[in-house]
């Protein structure tokens, strides 16, 4: 087996394993960081060249991985590697969050719009980190997908290029959140910041 990681050159939250295998295989990749936490990938489709795309990544932060292949229904372990993520663009560096409240959701989807017109999607997690975004201007083409499972549900959130697009559901109390500067819902009813 032949792999390798690499972050993207256009967005530094997201990541892609690739893994090359001498017999076509199913493959998932977990990953983890000591204070992001642990995740793992969805199950590829079977075959002998894989490319994982790894997301709900924290910025400037150092990820270790390790590669499972599936074969006759068992997973077995295979070797791992490290990548590390690049900064957030400095209009979403400048931007906080903060998250009041209790909620089980796990990520909100924003979209945020500077005076300039320069749009971004942005994810957020339960303790207000950017975990993924979407800078309109800069990127083209698939834009990435998303599954978060939940306590009481779970949220998949799918965005294509052009146009950009979103779909999400979401079965869990909302978060209380408060941005600066302000920021506005990807959600076309709400134009105001929540309490």
């Amino acid at each position: 087996m032949r792999h390798g990681a690499s972050v993207s050159a256009t967005n530094a939250l997201i990541a892609e394993v690739r893994v090359w295998l001498a017999r076509a295989a199913w493959v998932f990749v977990e990953y983890d960081n000591p204070q992001a936490g642990r995740y793992r990938t969805a199950l590829s489709e079977p075959g002998a060249a894989h490319a994982i795309p790894i997301v709900r990544l924290r910025p400037e932060t150092t990820y270790d991985y390790t590669i499972f292949v599936v074969e006759g229904g068992a997973a077995a372990a295979g070797p791992g590697g490290s990548f590390t993520t690049g900064p957030l663009p400095p209009p979403l560096a400048a931007l906080r969050m903060k998250v009041t409240g209790r909620s089980f959701q796990r990520l909100i989807l924003s979209n945020y719009r500077r005076s300039d017109g320069q749009g971004y999607f942005v994810l957020w997690d339960e303790v207000g980190g950017t975990v993924w975004y979407y800078d309109e201007l800069a990127q083209a083409g698939p834009i990435g997908r998303m599954s978060c499972p939940m306590a009481h549900g779970s949220m998949r959130v799918t965005l294509t290029h052009p146009p950009a697009s979103t779909s999400m559901s979401v079965s869990a109390p909302r978060l209380r959140i408060a941005a600066a500067p302000r920021w506005r819902s990807a959600s076309p009813r709400r134009s105001k910041q929540e309490p």
